[in-house]
């Protein structure tokens, strides 16, 4: 009813601004006026003999709106016909409103002190939320706002992310970097905050470690496979001769030719190079405070180097078109990646299945509560 009392007096009161002496829109703004704040008067006094805290916030909220319902109709009054000012009782509610304020704010601060004296993240983190309704009620006082960052600070699982080599061989420091970069790839959510650097002095909830825990290596190798092609192919034409050389000649006296053929052939050799490195690690969830595993992860990834060539030797008009395609159309051996190559060449498949478990594992953090 109320919304609707106000829709009324915004209404007139556009209105008047227009035509400040139209009698409907006066009555009409009056009549609003009045039933609007009765309306919240009688709200609000039907709260205050209630015995609760959380009262006040309802009470700020209608003594703001009287507020702003006055403020709106002393801009409006002075243009207005002597008669209906003298008819139109405006009031100040300021100190009902900052008193209401005041202890609208102190309710939400001491049910968030409340909250944070739970020693527990998902309290700390109802706690934020009262912390903010404080500062709605009192945006002035700096101490709410350090116990929203506070609360937010402590509702937060703090996540120390380290990459290890545990195996025997040397893995490139790019490698390395790449991988610790992970965590700074949209990880970090609301309750979630990941560190690639240990900080002195700092208490981390969580610890990750992705220690890689070998590398192993199916080295170079060749296959080949060897064919052969044969084909009679056309190679021009010649004269027919008699018995005595001389070229023969047809009914109408033209010399005889005929098609020349050609026995070719060509020997293919097709090889493969082959190499490829498997990586083996694993995620360790620990939790700090304990220092107790609470989830391993097995991490894997090939990376494979694979080329093929082929080399001719003989004449390829021996080969049919259609062999001729599916044949590699390199014709000389690529240089084979060495080990440290592989494992950088790699980065971005490992990074992808790292990244993909961490976000699949998450919610392990996110949800806990210690």
């Amino acid at each position: 009813m109320e919304g609707k009392y106000d829709k009324a007096f915004d209404k007139a009161l556009n209105a008047l601004k227009k035509q400040p002496n139209n009698v409907e829109s006066i009555e009409i703004l009056k009549i609003s006026f009045e039933s609007a704040n009765d309306k919240n008067l009688s709200r609000i006094y039907q709260l205050q003999a209630k015995n609760s805290a959380e009262r006040w916030m309802e009470i700020a909220d209608l003594y703001q709106s009287l507020q702003n319902r006055q403020d709106k109709i002393k801009q409006i009054l002075p243009f207005l016909p002597v008669s209906a000012q003298s008819s139109i009782r405006v009031y100040d509610y300021n100190n009902q409103l900052s008193n209401a304020r005041n202890k609208a704010a102190d309710y939400n601060y001491d049910r968030g002190m409340a909250l944070m004296n739970m020693n527990s993240k998902s309290r700390a983190r109802e706690a934020v939320n009262y912390f903010k309704q404080a500062k709605k009620y009192d945006p002035s006082d700096p101490e709410i706002n350090r116990m929203i960052n506070e609360a937010i600070f402590f509702g937060t699982n703090h996540v120390l992310y380290v990459v290890n080599n545990y195996t025997s061989r040397y893995i490139p420091q790019e490698f390395i970097a790449r991988m610790s970069q992970i965590a700074n790839y949209h990880l970090n959510s609301s309750w979630v905050k990941y560190y690639t650097f240990a900080q002195n002095n700092f208490n981390y909830d969580y610890i990750i470690e992705l220690n890689f825990e070998s590398i192993n290596l199916v080295p170079e190798r060749t296959n080949t496979k060897a064919s052969t092609y044969t084909k009679t192919i056309d190679d021009g034409w010649e004269y027919e001769y008699d018995r005595n050389g001389n070229v023969k000649k047809d009914a109408n006296g033209n010399d005889i030719k005929r098609k020349k053929t050609l026995q070719v052939r060509c020997d293919v050799t097709e090889a493969t190079q082959t190499k490829s490195i498997f990586l083996n690690a694993r995620l360790n969830y620990i939790h700090a405070r304990t220092n107790r595993i609470v989830r391993q992860i097995p991490i894997s990834a090939e990376q494979a180097f694979f080329y093929q060539y082929a080399t001719f030797r003989g004449d390829k008009r021996a080969i049919d078109e259609q062999v001729l395609s599916r044949l590699p159309r390199n014709e000389r051996p690529a240089p084979y990646p060495s080990t440290d190559d592989l494992i950088y060449m790699s980065q971005e498949k490992m990074a992808g299945i790292v990244s993909t478990a961490l976000k699949d594992n998450d919610r392990l953090i996110r949800n806990s509560d210690y």
